[in-house]
């Protein structure tokens, strides 16, 4: 219930009265899934942190707050230092508005994973945080509320429907409806269980409860109950502490237990070709044996040829041994020799790895073994800590930030592929349809993406900036002049069968650029 409009609205009369009159000093992404904005007035600061992941989608309001010094990512400038107005909380829906000067407001969109920030230029979104959902984009700000009329006349026309009267109710609320037997009494029982409930969606008193799966905010007593107040502020708190204790538990608890199931699979797969190639070797005869043979049988052996077939007295039975025909027999005795030493060596240096992997593999399932029984955050992350496995997480994470290069051109965001894989990974998982699609044409080069940003339409000063990083990162670097191919992602796709980095562009404008690198352009 901490996204219901029933809590919402009394957070937005207690936001409301802390921050009108303050002005923003900016908005930014902490990383991918935390907004953070920071408020100042003469004397006092606010802070707002929007959590944005899919499974924890929640507002918080921390006294203090740390940004980071690299990974964050500045959002809607044109607020900062414009005071804030009003802050108007929308009827029936999960969503207010802060109004500022210059005619702005930024809509918060609280509809758990479909979440959005909105700013509106009078009534018309000009941006949006989320990119992905660009159906927010048609959004209008002063339609969103929803009026309702719930008078006992209403409830009577409508025959007691819920979703009708009251849009607003979520599962909770209907759930304990349905406990008291709502849908089977008639409109007048209906009507006295509706009041009941609704008197304790108007009085202000809050509970963080635990249930058996999760932590929740609630306006009702069940289950069992963590901490109540009568603020709504400090009830959003208390619901990210203690949710967010749960989620960030199960999700580093996840994300450590992944690292190491992968090297357990990664170890015993290399266990199984190691161990296959130690059997192998001790399955062929033994290099030492076969010098043993050719020394015993000197005699015997013409010179200048490539094989010969000798009696095996160690196994009683004939072999053909493979001769080196510039070499005399004895020379051919020696290389065997040789090949033997290396052969022992190679056997101690399996056993060796053979060893070390199982107890690589030992000491992963350990701490599989010990990561599953964890309850508490803190001393999960000082376990991963202390077994470096948070290292190997974030080693992962700054991976997955590297994968391509990535540049800013007049507030776009420019990403260019580094191989033919890479282009692959850009164009098909890291893309969206509106993007735009550069590529050096007819020639071997790098895919690069002009980001899409709602309502705004590609420069033309940006897209040649980017068609001269696509003919950089190309064969034509050297070229005096480059055709590049300018398309909407939408047009590109991969052919079946396709080699790494080739695609198909169904539609496409060509423009013929000078190469430059970043630093040149």
């Amino acid at each position: 219930m901490h996204l219901n409009y029933y809590f919402l609205r009394f957070l937005s009369e207690e936001l409301r009265s802390k921050l009108l009159g303050l002005e923003l000093a900016e908005c930014y992404l902490q990383n991918r899934y935390e907004c953070v904005l920071a408020f100042f007035g003469k004397e006092e600061e606010f802070f707002i942190k929007l959590n944005l992941y899919p499974e924890f989608t929640c507002l918080a309001f921390p006294s203090e707050f740390y940004k980071n010094k690299k990974g964050t990512y500045p959002l809607f400038k044109s607020l900062n230092g414009l005071k804030i107005l009003d802050l108007v909380q929308h009827d029936n829906d999960r969503s207010f508005h802060l109004v500022f000067e210059n005619e702005m407001s930024l809509m918060f969109k609280l509809y758990g994973s479909r979440s959005n920030l909105l700013l509106f230029f009078k009534n018309e979104c000009v941006d949006l945080l989320n990119k992905n959902l660009a159906q927010d984009q048609e959004l209008v700000l002063d339609a969103t509320a929803k009026k309702m009329n719930v008078s006992w006349e209403q409830f009577v026309k409508e025959e007691g429907n819920l979703k009708k009267l009251f849009p607003a109710f979520d599962k909770e609320i209907i759930t304990l409806l349905e406990e008291k037997q709502y849908a089977t009494r008639p409109l007048e029982a209906q009507w006295a269980r509706l009041s009941e409930v609704l008197t304790v969606l108007n009085r202000k008193k809050f509970f963080i409860l635990e249930t058996e799966k999760e932590i929740n905010l609630s306006f009702f007593e069940h289950g069992k109950i963590i901490a109540s107040t009568d603020s709504a502020l400090e009830a959003a708190n208390l619901f990210e502490r203690y949710r967010g204790q749960q989620f960030y538990l199960s999700k580093e608890k996840q994300e450590a237990l992944t690292v190491l199931n992968q090297k357990i699979k990664k170890t015993k797969s290399y266990l199984a070709t190691v161990e296959q190639k130690k059997i192998a070797l001790s399955q062929q005869t033994p290099y030492e044996e076969i010098g043993h043979i050719l020394m015993a049988n000197l005699h015997q052996i013409p010179r200048h040829i490539s094989e010969v077939e000798l009696f095996n007295f160690y196994t009683e039975q004939p072999i053909v041994i493979r001769l080196k025909k510039d070499l005399t027999p004895q020379k051919n005795a020696e290389q065997y020799y040789r090949k033997a030493k290396n052969q022992k060596l190679e056997v101690a240096q399996l056993d060796q790895t053979i060893g070390h992997k199982h107890k690589e593999k030992a000491l992963a399932e350990e701490q599989v073994n010990t990561l599953e029984n964890f309850q508490e955050l803190k001393s999960l992350r000082k376990y991963l800590k202390e077994q470096g496995l948070m290292q190997e997480k974030i080693s992962k994470e700054k991976a997955q930030e590297e994968l391509f290069r990535k540049f800013e051109i007049d507030g776009f965001e420019i990403l260019v592929g580094k191989s033919a894989k890479n282009n692959d990974l850009l164009t098909q998982k890291y893309s969206y349809k509106e993007d735009l699609w550069l590529h050096a044409r007819d020639v071997a080069g790098s895919h690069v993406l002009i980001k899409y940003k709602a309502g705004k339409i590609f420069p033309k000063q940006v897209i040649e900036k980017a068609a001269q990083l696509a003919a950089y990162y190309s064969k034509r670097k050297s070229d005096t002049l480059c055709p590049v191919i300018v398309t909407p992602k939408k047009y590109v796709r991969k052919p079946k069968g396709a080699l790494e980095g080739q695609v198909l562009v169904e539609r496409e404008e060509v423009l013929l650029v000078k190469p430059a690198a970043y630093d040149d352009l």
